[in-house]
């Protein structure tokens, strides 16, 4: 599958699984802020449809310290009934249930508070829906999505223009772009900045941070260089557009691309972060300001505590599927363990991290018995 089709398929499970998101509780119209915890989802449904009755229904989730989605799959009841656990590592936590039979997921903000409860059905042009939903996500923010997806430009050949221009000229488009979206549309500002902050996310992951992968498809599609060519990787400079982006912003936690943008970041070879391995955090983080901190415009926050978390979390390769399982994945270490307690005490971060660690232990040793 080329790039633009996945980006493309990316843009439209997303836009589907928007077009409905709901609480039920009509008390929660709004995108609320998450914090992050490492808690335990309990939800609890039925599902008024016959058809779907001894079928699987899944719910997909955000996990931003661990990086990838969470899939888990149960069973519908002869009554109709269903019921999940989700291990969720921030509050509220943006989830979806996603059935076969229906064309669109249902988008749910989950919680650990309390045990929460769905009732889905099907409604008439056969989407799933759930009763006494609100939709946090209205007409408006439908309209400016589907604007900016679907926006057309006049696209200049990367060979034609610097890294440095390059950037520019994608910061230009990414403003044009959410400008455009956003025109004549009515959207409270909670909805607008959960946009906005889509919109950056993408670009930031998939063009910005893509510069040179971009840069040989262009030119190997056109056949302007041969197949052995490779592009060179910018230098630090490029970077600069990255104060742009606030990347102490607590809402990003909400977003599809946040996870895949901190681990992006991680491999920029520029930036040259070593892998953290069983360095103490703190020399570590040092290291990892010495090149980001002017950069990104700030030397603290919560943005490094997530890299620190996602650093850890680059070893967690879930391939269950794999023959070589052992191979490819890592369990921390001892000593990754006391550092992680050292760094983070007792804290959020600290107990999602060796709670996802028993998972990745669990899987290891399987692997090893194979």
């Amino acid at each position: 599958m080329s790039y633009k089709l996945k980006l493309l398929f990316v843009n439209v499970f997303f836009l589907g699984c928007l077009t409905s998101f709901c609480s039920c509780e009509k008390s929660q119209n709004q995108v609320p802020e998450p914090k992050i915890k490492a808690g335990i989802a309990k939800i609890r449904g039925k599902f008024d449809d016959p058809l779907s009755k001894g079928k699987q229904l899944m719910l997909s989730y955000r996990n931003p310290i661990t990086a990838k989605l969470g899939n888990i799959k149960t069973k519908i009841e002869s009554d109709g009934s269903f019921y999940f656990e989700a291990l969720i590592e921030c509050d509220p936590c943006m989830g979806t249930f996603i059935s076969s039979s229906h064309a669109r997921g249902l988008p749910i903000m989950l919680t650990s508070d309390k045990e929460m409860f769905f009732e889905l059905k099907s409604d008439s042009r056969g989407n799933l829906i759930c009763v006494d939903n609100v939709e946090i996500f209205d007409e408006g923010f439908k309209i400016a999505y589907d604007k900016f997806i679907n926006y057309m430009y006049d696209y200049k050949p990367l060979c034609e223009m610097t890294p440095e221009e390059y950037a520019e000229y994608e910061m230009k488009m990414l403003k044009i772009r959410s400008d455009n979206a956003l025109k004549g549309i009515t959207i409270s500002d909670d909805k607008r900045d959960f946009l906005l902050n889509e919109w950056k996310l993408q670009y930031l992951c998939s063009y910005l941070f893509g510069y040179k992968k971009r840069l040989e498809g262009f030119c190997k599609l056109n056949k302007i260089k041969d197949e052995n060519w490779s592009a060179q990787e910018p230098n630090l400079s490029y970077y600069k557009f990255l104060k742009e982006f606030d990347l102490n912003n607590p809402q990003y936690f909400h977003n599809l691309f946040f996870a895949s943008t901190i681990q992006s970041l991680l491999s920029v070879e520029t930036f040259n972060i070593p892998p953290i391995s069983d360095t103490p955090v703190k020399e570590w983080l040092t290291i990892v300001k010495s090149s980001l901190s002017d950069l990104i415009g700030f030397e603290s926050g919560q943005f490094y505590d997530i890299l620190v978390a996602h650093a850890y979390s680059k070893q967690f390769i879930d391939l269950s599927n794999s023959a070589f399982i052992a191979d490819v994945i890592k369990p921390l270490s001892d000593k990754q363990i006391t550092n992680i307690k050292e760094y983070f005490g007792d804290g959020e971060i600290a107990k999602i991290l060796l709670r996802k660690n028993k998972e990745i232990l669990k899987i290891y040793e399987e692997g090893k018995s194979k």
